[in-house]
């Protein structure tokens, strides 16, 4: 009797070539992009002239039973006929983003886990570093508002603390104020 089970892998315009385990005993999925071409890194032309495929990236993906998962791509590239020179554009996947070492679900599911947790909690739940849950938050979080997005704010939060640190010194001050008339 088969005790295997299929898993979606959820990420799109990918086919899964093959599927093993390293030495290390996480899963490695390797897999190539369905995408035919991309768009010209210099005018923004639509290229279709393949050129041959980029070093394959290893990247972290979501667990499966717990255990870790990495996707390794090896990214196509296309070469530009319009362009002086002909330049070569690597392709890209809605599932990643340049430069990081993470698919873009797994980077949402450790957000997830920085819910009432730390940054030191969370590298140590996942065996990553501190800095690679601090790359995540930099490249997922906003550190401004566009404030021209907003028409008008319905609610609006108050920290309770600062409310009522605010509120005793208000309140302290008043009395003061009290004790200061009665003399």
């Amino acid at each position: 009797m088969d005790n295997s089970i299929q898993i979606p892998l959820d990420l799109p315009d990918v086919r899964v070539l093959k599927v093993s385990k390293t030495k290390e005993g996480d899963w490695l999925i390797r897999v190539e992009s369905t995408l035919k071409g991309t768009n010209c890194r210099k005018c923004g032309r639509k290229l279709t002239q393949f050129h041959g495929y980029d070093q394959a990236i290893r990247l972290r993906h979501l667990p499966i039973f717990e255990q870790p998962v990495f996707i390794e791509l090896r990214p196509k590239r296309y070469k530009c006929p319009d362009c002086r020179g002909q330049p070569t554009t690597t392709q890209r996947l809605s599932w990643h983003d340049l430069r990081s070492p993470n698919t873009k679900p797994y980077e949402q599911w450790l957000l997830k886990l920085l819910v009432n947790s730390t940054i030191v909690d969370v590298a140590k739940k996942l065996d990553t570093s501190e800095e690679r849950v601090t790359g995540v938050i930099e490249r997922r979080i906003a550190t401004k508002v566009n404030w021209e997005k907003f028409q008008r704010i319905e609610i609006l939060g108050i920290d309770e603390i600062a409310l009522s640190k605010r509120t005793s010194r208000l309140c302290g001050a008043h009395n003061n104020a009290l004790d200061t008339s009665r003399s």
